[in-house]
């Protein structure tokens, strides 16, 4: 009957002595394979998740920017005052209107955005005259600018749209 080692199995019982000669196990070559194999896969799988990271860092940030953008709305609706949205070139950050002019919102729920880096988001439709100015206002009684945004970070896009009567979405675009 083979006895069964931790390296194999040896069917010559009367080599299983003190010498222990009857052994077997993996090569060299038969670990170095498996190394290289084990290799190839962990940098693939590293690679397909440093792509759709960037896919899901984004969407994230549209789901982030839509929150955000409800909580501004119900802020203005509160606190009976207007509430923008400005546009930085890699981010965002709300704005309220008081003492006659567009300042930087306290709270720190709204401050200052920054978007992954190479992400980029921009207004699609007209842009405001002055940079300085909301690209995007709430007023008090519950309305909003009808607008759609466009965050974007390498090769995807996320649309993020606000109608007058308050609803806000959020999608991915795909191009072809």
């Amino acid at each position: 009957m083979p006895r069964i080692l931790a390296t194999g199995t040896c069917n010559k019982p009367q080599l299983l002595t003190r010498n222990f000669r009857c052994t077997t196990g993996f090569t060299l070559l038969e670990i170095l394979l498996v190394v290289l194999i084990i290799g190839i896969v962990s940098s693939l799988l590293v690679m397909s998740t440093s792509t759709s990271g960037s896919s899901r860092k984004l969407q994230q940030e549209a789901e982030r920017l839509v929150a955000l953008l409800q909580y501004a709305r119900q802020q203005a609706i509160l606190e009976n005052r207007l509430y923008g949205l400005q546009l930085q070139p890699r981010g965002y950050q709300f704005m309220v209107y008081q003492n006659r002019n567009w300042q930087v919102a306290e709270q720190t729920t709204m401050r200052l955005r920054q978007l992954p880096q190479q992400g980029r988001i921009y207004l699609l439709g007209p842009v405001p005259v002055d940079p300085q100015q909301p690209a995007v206002m709430f007023s008090s009684l519950g309305e909003q600018d009808d607008f759609q945004l466009r965050l974007s970070l390498r090769d995807y896009h996320w649309r993020v749209t606000g109608e007058p009567d308050g609803k806000l979405t959020s999608e991915q675009e795909f191009h072809e």
